[in-house]
């Protein structure tokens, strides 16, 4: 029985040698390289937290042997999947395999709602697909500027007896519980997270990652912007002056928070759209301070 990573389908309105499989790891790879030649400075175990999520949810278009076009659409649960990595390699793109790709990959979702982070110049296509508008995510980056803070004793390293409740907690924000994904996203090598509890409840917890050009913070998820604040200078508190940082944050977060990042020296550089395919609930606006990752939400 071929595993799922042998599977093919192939397109009979391609070139015959053209197919598209379901990736293992290590086929993955080559994606992650597409990407960060465009600028997406993706963390060094990004890769490996969506296969440990859902390893049937990456899939590659192949051109006989050659790489040509992937996405991920990756099940959180039975109820939530999300769209990302959508890349074609440049000497292929506008010959219509990215969208097979696709084609090809829906069908994983099942009857989940989807999600997806657009770059603005795509919402119209992916509107076609199903997809609707819900609100901006901002992109801010900048070389850390270090501030006094205290010590703030509410805030402590992640536990492993932790992880129960904030995967409650997270549940509260985002579309649906994602266990899997915070079970390792918490815990990878190089991967730093902190938790507030003030009389043992939960006021909001980070996580701060490498990347091969610096760090991003998220998720970043707090009760207010104070308490956001607090989280963010815990988790660079052991980065040096000037290291580059970066964190996606929803358009809605408060005003604040923003002038606080700007105090940093982290300013705007572009932003994408966050789309969604069903019913959407408008459940996060005032805890989601930052999204993890533009590929698993």
């Amino acid at each position: 029985m071929m595993n799922s990573s042998e599977k093919k389908i192939i397109f009979i309105n391609k070139p015959n040698d053209f197919t598209v499989k379901k990736a293992t790891r290590q086929d993955w790879e080559c994606v992650v390289q597409w990407g960060n030649k465009e600028g997406w400075n993706i963390g060094y175990h990004d890769a490996d937290c969506m296969y440990s999520v859902d390893n049937d949810g990456l899939f590659i278009g192949w051109l006989g042997d050659q790489a040509v076009a992937a996405v991920s659409l990756i099940n959180h649960s039975e109820q939530y999947a999300i769209w990302g990595n959508y890349l074609v390699n440049n000497e292929f793109r506008g010959k219509g395999y990215g969208k097979a790709v696709c084609k090809v990959a829906i069908s994983h979702s099942g009857n989940r709602d989807i999600g997806s982070n657009a770059m603005p110049h795509m919402v119209s296509n992916y509107t076609r697909s199903g997809l609707k508008p819900i609100y901006n995510i901002v992109h801010y980056t900048g070389k850390l500027k270090k501030i006094a803070s205290e010590n703030i004793k509410e805030i402590s390293i992640v536990k492993p007896h932790h992880i129960d409740n904030i995967i409650k907690y997270d549940g509260l924000f985002f579309p649906t519980l994602r266990q899997k994904f915070l079970n390792s996203w918490l815990s990878f090598s190089g991967h730093t997270s902190y938790l507030k509890t003030v009389n043992g409840d939960i006021y909001g917890y980070g996580v701060i990652r490498p990347l091969p050009d610096g760090f991003r913070i998220g998720p970043l998820v707090a009760r207010t912007p104070a308490d956001a604040e607090e989280l963010f200078n815990t988790l660079t508190s052991g980065l040096l002056e000037n290291t580059k940082i970066s964190i996606f944050l929803p358009e809605y977060v408060h005003e604040s928070f923003f002038s606080f990042l700007r105090k940093r020296e982290l300013f705007e550089q572009y932003h994408v759209v966050y789309m969604h395919n069903g019913n959407f609930k408008m459940n996060i606006p005032n805890d989601m301070y930052g999204i993890a990752n533009l590929d698993l939400g």
